[in-house]
């Protein structure tokens, strides 16, 4: 019990350093910015570029749970499933690049995870321990009547990716991870690694109520102006398809439930023994820009992983798959091939 206390007050700590921290950084923009830096422009419309044809469909799906699924599907539903699985601050869109490429060899299916885009969104942190987002995959398949598929995730979406398929390995043909670490190793890594620890500092500061929230809204949702750029500094995105990000994180409420992803994970809930062993073949593209999780946590997942495969991007981001679509595509195809 002991050790559990001394973590959690670590844990509480470097949450107040970091948020004070934050809170300083945040009243220098205020003073430049003016009121504008707490202004989110209101955006009753939806962005063109959601209802364009060619990602595919928009449904939905309603999950034993209860709870409703929103998810885009492209191609044929006769064809073998590749569902994929967004990270955060997210949704589906950031697949849109492989809804067009895999359309022809499978039925390509990006969802929502809950609290996200147009995914329920039920209040309170212990709705979202990583059992309960876990067990969605599983809702999710059983709803679309698929005991099996190809799961491509990225992020926090890889996090689920790996608990997903230990725990329930005759459902996955193949995984295929981008920049997210193996749930195992990383408890493992933040307790050795001073790097990752202080390279972790972001999941320090989200245990914190409101100031997250804030950050994330502030500036018209300037964060996302940031994220999405390359590895050289550019823009992958046009404005109009930031739009869609900031379209789905101004609506009321649409904030906190990402950030509760976190607040799960580091709680006392959320710290049961998860199986760690993946058994199916898995390939590991990793942005080697990335700021977040280290190199580390890229090689280190061999150890958990029968059937390895390890493919690194040097001019990409964390976010590789919308930084580097043509060399992430050419790699998804050979693994998916073999």
């Amino acid at each position: 019990m002991a050790p559990s206390i001394a973590k959690r007050v670590t844990y509480m700590a470097l949450s107040l350093f970091y948020g004070w921290t934050s809170i300083m950084v945040a009243a220098f923009n205020a003073i430049r910015f003016g009121r504008a830096y707490f202004r989110v422009k209101k955006r009753p419309d939806r962005p063109a570029e959601l209802s364009d044809p060619k990602y595919g469909r928009h449904e939905f799906v309603t999950l034993a749970s209860g709870l409703k699924m929103h998810y885009v599907a492209n191609g044929s539903a006769n064809k073998p499933m590749l569902l994929m699985i967004h990270g955060f601050p997210e949704c589906w869109y950031s697949w849109h690049h492989q809804l067009t490429e895999f359309k022809s060899d499978f039925y390509v299916v990006a969802i929502d995870l809950r609290g996200y885009g147009e995914s329920d969104k039920p209040m309170g942190v212990e709705n979202y321990a990583t059992n309960i987002l876990v067990e969605d995959i599983r809702e999710f398949l059983d709803a679309m009547n698929r005991q099996r598929c190809t799961v491509a995730c990225h992020d926090w979406g890889g996090v689920l990716g790996y608990m997903f398929t230990a725990k329930y390995p005759d459902m996955v043909e193949k995984l295929i991870v981008m920049n997210a670490p193996h749930h195992r190793h990383f408890d493992e890594v933040l307790q050795t690694s001073w790097r990752q620890f202080f390279m972790s500092w972001y999941m320090f500061l989200f245990q914190l109520p409101i100031l997250p929230e804030l950050l994330l809204l502030a500036n018209d949702l300037q964060v996302f102006d940031r994220v999405f750029k390359s590895a050289d500094g550019k823009h992958r995105l046009s404005k109009e398809q930031i739009e869609v990000y900031k379209y789905y994180f101004s609506r009321p409420g649409a904030v906190t439930p990402p950030l509760n992803f976190y607040r799960a994970r580091f709680g006392a809930a959320d710290r049961k023994p998860w199986p760690s062993r993946i058994s199916v073949p898995t390939l590991v593209i990793w942005g080697k820009k990335d700021v977040a999780p280290s190199s580390v946590l890229a090689t280190g997942v061999a150890k958990f992983v029968d059937n390895f495969q390890f493919r690194i991007i040097e001019n990409a981001t964390h976010f590789v798959q919308i930084d580097q679509p043509d060399v992430v595509n050419a790699h998804m195809r050979e693994f998916l091939q073999k």
